[in-house]
């Protein structure tokens, strides 16, 4: 739905990080359409009451924003395989989502 509004509203193509400049969608800042995956932007699309124990990491690799969240602060990896309990969050890939549950 936010990615809908981004392209409503002709933001999809722009990536703005910096403090001050960053885009705004429906209250969320994103990047090329897609929600960024700051803490509390998690929080809300997920619907979570808690987010003490909520870990979000962004990294850039390739080029490309990838977000590794998990409720376990060790062990996480950005790689989209292997024995972790985490969600990798991937906007400008595919998929966009990869799940990895083996160790939860």
């Amino acid at each position: 739905m936010i990615y809908a509004r981004s392209v409503i509203e002709a933001v999809e193509n722009e990536c703005n990080v910096e403090e001050g400049k960053k885009t705004e969608v429906e209250g969320f800042f994103v990047c090329h359409g897609y929600p960024i995956a700051y803490i509390d932007s998690v929080v809300r699309l997920m619907n979570i009451d808690n987010k003490e124990t909520l870990y979000v990491r962004n990294k850039t690799i390739d080029g490309h924003r990838v977000a590794s969240i998990s409720f376990s602060g060790t062990p996480y990896t950005y790689e989209p395989q292997g024995d972790f309990c985490q969600v990798l969050y991937q906007p400008e890939k595919q998929p966009q989502v990869v799940t990895l549950l083996d160790a939860c």
